[in-house]
């Protein structure tokens, strides 16, 4: 059960995002896939590192 919640979740991961990274500082940087890039056209993937907007 536990590796099909796995699975979901890189699937998500998978159509939603390219060029997704997670570095030695566990900073994680992205672009979202088309369409999702015009809906979110205005937060850069800057403002997401770490998970938070504000960088921390």
């Amino acid at each position: 059960m536990c590796c099909n919640k796995t699975w979901q979740k890189d699937q998500l991961a998978r159509n939603s995002f390219k060029n997704l990274e997670i570095n030695n500082k566990n900073e994680v940087s992205f672009r979202w896939k088309k369409p999702l890039e015009h809906i979110f056209s205005n937060a850069s993937t800057e403002e997401f590192r770490s998970g938070a907007r504000d960088g921390t």
